[in-house]
């Protein structure tokens, strides 16, 4: 699942930010979390869209659908 893919990769970077403090493991989660919140919503529907040839809100939709 690709959605998994991204918090699997910033764990590392979360474990790294932890030997330099906690806030900064902290904003290392946030930025991942915000990154792959702006893919999945931003992102993903326009690329899908592009692709597939079908409208944005159908492509936004299948995310959210697919996202349950």
């Amino acid at each position: 699942m690709p959605v998994v893919g991204t918090y699997l990769a910033g764990a590392l970077p979360m474990l790294i930010g932890f030997t330099v403090g906690p806030w900064t493991a902290l904003w290392v989660l946030v930025f991942v979390v915000v990154y792959q919140q702006f893919e999945n919503y931003l992102l993903q529907p326009r690329i899908t869209a592009r692709t597939v040839d079908i409208h944005p809100a159908v492509a936004f939709g299948s995310v959210v659908a697919g996202a349950r």
